[in-house]
């Protein structure tokens, strides 16, 4: 079953119809007309695709990790999504979310 890569197809479609190309380890990026840019993750062992925003390299402020589980509680203020600490599209430590 290849559910995730129709979704990905789909998805693809619903943006123009480009082709969303995932990489050997089932990586992509998606350019949004705002300059800003979608990453895509598609994980084959568990037929799921995840999307996650690229929100920038680690600011040096020693109050970031009390900021960033305020800004997690019940997911208010992410949308119910996560914010983590992760690669970024480049490869270094970014916020993701």
């Amino acid at each position: 079953m290849r559910d995730a890569h129709l979704l990905l197809e789909r998805l693809s479609a619903a943006m123009g119809g480009v082709p969303i190309e995932v990489d050997d380890h089932g990586s992509a990026g998606v350019l949004l007309s705002d300059g800003s840019t979608i990453g895509l993750q598609i994980d084959s062992q568990v037929n799921e695709l995840w999307l996650y925003a690229d929100l920038g390299a680690l600011p040096d402020q020693p109050e970031l990790p009390e900021e960033l589980l305020q800004m997690q509680l019940f997911g208010r203020h992410t949308g119910g999504g996560a914010i983590a600490i992760g690669p970024g599209l480049d490869g270094s430590e970014h916020l993701v979310l």
